[in-house]
């Protein structure tokens, strides 16, 4: 069987106030939670979803985690 994929929908955020670039104790809520879902052994892959106008802040942090925009 295999493992599920993990999406995170920001496509319902703002360009410019959104998971990327809102700080969470210094860090993007992004960031936070893309650490958080890389904890659940079940999940596989991780994919972002996100409009072209948030990707440039969103690519560096998926990076960091292997995820998929």
């Amino acid at each position: 069987m295999n493992k599920p994929i993990a999406i995170l929908s920001m496509l319902h955020e703002p360009a410019n106030n959104n998971s990327a670039t809102r700080l969470f104790r210094s860090q993007p809520v992004l960031r936070w939670t893309l650490q958080r879902v890389a904890q659940v052994r079940e999940i596989e892959n991780i994919a972002i979803l996100c409009w072209e106008d948030q990707s440039r802040r969103v690519m560096p942090l998926a990076a960091e985690r292997k995820a998929h925009v």
